[in-house]
């Protein structure tokens, strides 16, 4: 299954952050990058009654049991000054919503988190051994990336958390665990690294640790770097 947004999906996640939305409490939405989060950021716009232009008007319609809402984007992209407010506690009378990449995965507390919408998808650096470049690509997260976002509710207070993906799906097709970094980096400034640290390159991918029957081509970055 490719791995992307399907049509109609941002408009069942704002449905689901208003079922989940509790005052006083903190719902994260986790997105795989930047420009998925500006998108329901502006779907989400005609519900944040701190927002005096809206977004898609139209788009979503508030439930009457939903509490005031608070928007909030979460990126390395976005200035910090305007991401603080979000760490601050939530009014008693507020939710916050908070659209997120992997960087609240583990990264960041969020005060009085009570639900979780996680899209299981992520935006990764993956080096193409054809094009001999690194590329940003969305790929599913893994199992273990999923359960490490749905504890991000339920740590102070009751909570719930929903992973958009059918659950045949989740055991079956997502891997446990996440690759090693090292698998999908080029490999020129490991290669640099190790040879200044080893008088001598012969051996160094056995000292390496890697996962059983995974060799490493340390080839193409050397002949990259006679280049």
């Amino acid at each position: 299954v490719e791995p992307s947004i399907s049509d109609g999906l941002m408009e069942v996640t704002a449905s689901l952050v208003q079922q989940l939305a509790q005052p006083g409490c903190t719902v994260i939405v986790f997105l795989p990058g930047i420009a998925d989060i500006t998108t329901l950021f502006e779907t989400l716009a005609p519900l944040d009654d701190s927002r005096d232009i809206g977004g898609r008007f139209g788009a979503v319609t508030k439930r009457l049991d939903c509490p005031r809402l608070r928007v909030f984007a979460l990126h390395s992209m976005i200035p910090r000054n305007e991401q603080e407010e979000v760490f601050n506690p939530v009014p008693k009378d507020q939710c916050h919503i908070v659209l997120a990449s992997n960087i609240a995965e583990s990264s960041l507390t969020l005060p009085d988190v009570c639900g979780v919408v996680d899209l299981a998808l992520r935006r990764t650096v993956q080096y193409d051994t054809r094009r001999l470049m690194c590329c940003l690509v969305t790929t599913w997260c893994s199992q273990s990336s999923c359960k490490q976002r749905r504890g991000r509710a339920g740590r102070t207070m009751p909570g719930r958390a929903v992973c958009l993906v059918p659950k045949r799906f989740f055991n079956d097709q997502m891997p446990l665990f996440d690759p090693p970094e090292m698998m999908n980096a080029p490999l020129t400034k490991l290669y640099l690294q190790a040879k200044q640290l080893c008088t001598t390159l012969v051996g160094v991918t056995q000292r390496l640790s890697l996962p059983p029957n995974i060799r490493m081509d340390v080839t193409t970055p050397q002949s990259l770097l006679r280049e």
